[in-house]
């Protein structure tokens, strides 16, 4: 390669990263909505489902919601449980890794892993987190 030329390869990998990125945060959003449901299931949630699509008065979104019924009021808690659950099971996932492996060092997958982890983790509408 002649001086004063970059090589074409790191923007060429940063790219991929970014590319892999959405999936991996399509996967982390769908992770999130089945704890839910894998929650709701463990303790005893009459029925429980994702709900795909949200009609709105005059289009449809894609949303993903986990509607699950225990039967009893909303303040109960198996409510609380499945609300929090992928804030738990995403806290207990992280404590795992850095016990195991320790502080991992810097790289742009890492990057990708960290934003992945925060989508499973913490996303969601604020009626999960109220106890």
């Amino acid at each position: 390669m002649a001086a004063g030329q970059s090589d074409p390869l790191p923007s060429l990998t940063m790219f991929l990263y970014v590319i892999a990125l959405l999936p991996s945060l399509a996967i982390a959003a769908l992770a999130h909505e089945l704890t839910h449901v894998v929650a709701a299931r463990a303790v005893g949630a009459e029925s429980a489902q994702i709900k795909w699509f949200r009609r709105r008065e005059s289009w449809v979104s894609l949303t993903l919601i986990v509607d699950y019924d225990f039967g009893r009021p909303v303040g109960d808690w198996r409510h609380r449980i499945v609300g929090l659950s992928p804030l738990l099971c995403g806290l207990a996932i992280a404590v795992g890794v850095l016990i195991v492996n320790g502080v991992p060092s810097f790289s742009p997958g890492m990057i990708v892993l960290a934003a992945s982890w925060a989508m499973y983790t913490v996303t969601g509408g604020l009626e999960d987190y109220r106890v």
